[in-house]
């Protein structure tokens, strides 16, 4: 057998990787020469451009139809802005009043004329504000064909294949849904689970220049990365971890079944501050770069993932014990499926790790009593053996079939320890070559633990039951649908459209009058205009933002995701400020030494998250009747300039298609966690973001919470409860 690294006991990181294959040469985050599209690129919105986004206004979905009621209500609003135009100049003319007016046929004329471009000012201004609103969308747009390109020189943009994939471990930092993905279904099936994970020094190369550069240098800082300095994200599709027949039959509501399979079954998926291994494709995150040129350096990722381990010690009751005992449960998970790109196979290669063993008292035998309870109730002893510490071994697959995946078994061996003493390590093959070619998925968590004749190894155990009870708004957040911010676009070129429509009016008055238009009295024409032009722009605007206001300020539609120790679930509800119950309670056996880990994430969706819940087939970008593929996304053609039209025109139409939401993306709630620790006979846990409250019962202790992160907009409420296992 091959020397083994050595590897000492360690509870933060509980296995280790055999023989990895992490990043040798570190990326020069130019993601812009593996075929990322920036904006500079692109260039400006020109004319053109806008006029072909404008062809099909009724198809604009929700701006189409906030447009055409500030329409309606400009047109109706008609004989008062012509009562306010006979006033007008009544008053330049020193007319006895507006009826006066009437009478000075060439006057109303003019004004005749000047209503008379209601329609044609209307057209102007709602081209004008889908031109803002697409110049708006335009850079992420831009970005995201493609939105991640591999970091290996031309690798292919068909399958993932063995050149392309990198492996990384560290403590994860984070785990989360994200909350907002591009929403087109040859980019995602449903939103990605994301990991950040701080690559140990072995892997550090996997980081870009550009760790996380921020995707909007105008946001606060409260709005700008979450993600922790030195991190990595490794992503992977939740709507792409079922079988795809399943995910293309999905169509609305609820969001809770489109959430991952992790969110319904207890994959020991990562909690942060728990040790993370995976391997991936090491990609560029075309999104997020550090200028809008091509000179922009930007971070890396892998995405997808293809494989993910992790472990976690807890309490196991074996077949063989009588009571519960520690066990390392180590999780491995493999998926050929990745969402925007599959991986060539999962068969074609082994992963061995080293994992920690529970601890075991040094001892060279343990006595086993042999012998039956009397009827009265009293024990006796026959007689007494001695056994040598005997591995016990539990492998789980039952978890993960809702992935589709195939029996996937782990042999485990042993790791010889030094002479006299207990083994602390257990070698675990995953012989994932074994697996058919047709393979898609195959997962297990593997519990390791000691036979335990005396029940000695359970003292300490302790059933722990987490009782996620509530969910609170904390009232004096802001709204997060963001009416105000959407029709600021609108007002920032307020004084732009009032300039443009008195132009055109003047211009038209000249093709109809010619030379007499001079001949009215001085100031007549320019006042008329002024007061016309002010009196649509004003009306428009504001009927416009009314419309925007009553649009976006319905219910929050939240999608909150909680975890507790590995298991996840997904919650949804309309909030309307009320609290809601979340009624979910969960019931394991957790050693005094390990901690409670409790982690949440949570979204509001608004109108371009809605475009997600359509089936797949729904929502595939198309262009010219036909809905390109991933590879052709990426690399429309060989030749450069029809390389660049391509793309200029996959970007006009992502930009149409997404129009119909205002841009509005879903806004992210928050990203907490909290550790317990402390499960001893004496105290109460303590917590690293807050005091608990607690309460004495007669044979266990209950702790009562809530996690609330600085600047979120909510807090969930739970109890902890902590008694030995009966």
């Amino acid at each position: 057998m091959t020397d083994l690294p050595k590897k000492a006991r360690d509870r933060q990181r509980p296995f280790l990787r055999l023989d990895p294959r992490p990043a040798t040469t570190a990326p020069d985050g130019d993601g812009a020469a593996r075929g990322c599209f920036v904006p500079a690129v692109f260039g400006d919105l020109d004319q053109a451009s806008i006029d072909l986004l404008t062809q099909n206004v009724a198809a604009l979905g929700l701006l189409h139809d906030v447009l055409k009621t500030a329409r309606d209500v400009v047109k109706t609003a008609k004989p008062i802005i012509e009562a306010i135009l006979l006033a007008a100049a009544a008053g330049i003319l020193g007319a006895t009043g507006p009826a006066a007016i009437l009478a000075i046929v060439p006057v109303v004329a003019l004004i005749v004329a000047i209503l008379d471009t209601t329609e044609s000012i209307l057209d102007l201004i709602e081209k004008k504000i889908i031109g803002r609103f697409a110049k708006r969308m335009l850079p992420r747009a831009c970005r995201a064909m493609p939105h991640r390109v591999a970091v290996k020189q031309g690798a292919s943009d068909v399958r993932v294949d063995d050149g392309q994939l990198v492996e990384v471990a560290g403590l994860c930092t984070a785990s989360y849904a994200s909350p907002i993905d591009v929403p087109f279904g040859q980019w995602q099936r449903w939103y990605d689970w994301t990991l950040e994970v701080q690559p140990d020094p072995e892997f550090a190369k996997v980081l870009s220049p550009a760790p996380h550069p921020p995707t909007d240098a105008t946001k606060k800082p409260e709005e700008g990365v979450i993600q922790k300095t030195g991190t990595i994200e490794l992503r992977w599709d939740q709507g792409a971890l079922v079988p795809p027949a399943v995910d293309d039959a999905r169509n609305g509501e609820p969001k809770t079944a489109r959430s991952g399979p992790m969110t319904r079954a207890d994959w020991s998926w990562p909690m942060p501050g728990q040790f993370v291994w995976a391997v991936g494709r090491w990609v560029y995150d075309c999104t997020r770069a550090t200028t809008a040129d091509a000179s922009g350096r930007m971070a890396t990722m892998l995405a997808p993932l293809k494989a993910i381990a992790t472990a976690r010690l807890e309490g196991f009751q074996f077949p063989e014990n009588e009571g519960p005992v520690p066990v390392t449960q180590f999780t491995f998970f493999t998926c050929k499926r990745g969402g925007y790109i599959d991986h060539d196979a999962i068969n074609d290669r082994d992963y061995e790790f080293l994992v920690d063993l529970p601890e075991l008292p040094e001892t060279d035998d343990v006595p086993f009593p042999i012998g039956r309870t009397n009827k009265n109730g009293t024990d006796f002893l026959h007689d007494t053996i001695t056994l040598r510490p005997r591995l016990l071994v539990f492998v789980n697959s039952g978890a993960f079939t809702e992935a589709g995946t195939v029996l996937l078994e782990p042999e485990i061996t042993l790791v010889p320890p030094e002479k006299g003493r207990i083994p602390t390590l257990a070698r675990v093959k995953v012989p994932t070559s074994k697996l058919p070619a047709t393979a898609q998925a195959a997962g297990f968590t593997l519990s390791l633990g000691w036979h335990d004749p005396v029940g000695d190894l359970g003292q300490d155990m302790r059933r722990i039951t987490v009782k996620l009870e509530r969910i609170e708004g904390n009232l004096g957040h802001e709204k997060r649908d963001k009416p105000d911010e959407i029709t600021a676009v609108v007002k920032e070129i307020e004084q732009q459209l009032k300039d443009d429509a008195k132009k055109d009016v003047r211009d038209s008055l000249e093709k109809s009058f010619g030379e007499t238009l001079g001949g009215f009295a001085a100031g007549l024409v320019d006042k008329l205009i002024d007061v016309f032009v002010d009196e649509i722009v004003d009306r428009f605007v504001s009927a416009l933002t009314g419309a925007v206001e009553d649009a976006l300020s319905s219910d929050e539609e939240w999608l909150v995701h909680v975890g507790v120790n590995g298991r996840w679930r997904a919650h949804q509800f309309d909030f309307d400020g009320k609290p809601r119950a979340l009624g979910e309670t969960h019931v394991f056996l957790l050693p005094k030494s390990e901690p409670i880990r409790v982690a949440m994430c949570s979204v509001d969706f608004d109108p371009v998250g809605d475009v997600m819940l359509d089936q797949r087939a729904k929502r595939l970008l198309d262009l010219d009747g036909s809905a390109p593929l991933w590879p052709s996304i990426v690399d429309p053609a060989g030749n450069a300039a029809q390389n660049l039209a391509i793309k200029k025109r996959l970007v006009l139409r992502y930009v149409f298609k997404l129009l119909t939401t205002l841009g509005d993306e879903n806004d992210p709630l928050g990203f907490i966690d909290a550790k317990h620790f402390g499960l001893g006979d004496g105290g109460h846990p303590g917590f690293f973001q807050q005091a608990f409250a607690t309460r004495a019962l007669a044979d266990q202790r209950t702790y009562v919470s809530s996690l609330t992160a600085p600047l979120s907009d909510h807090s969930v409420h739970y109890s902890i409860d902590i008694a030995k296992p009966t």
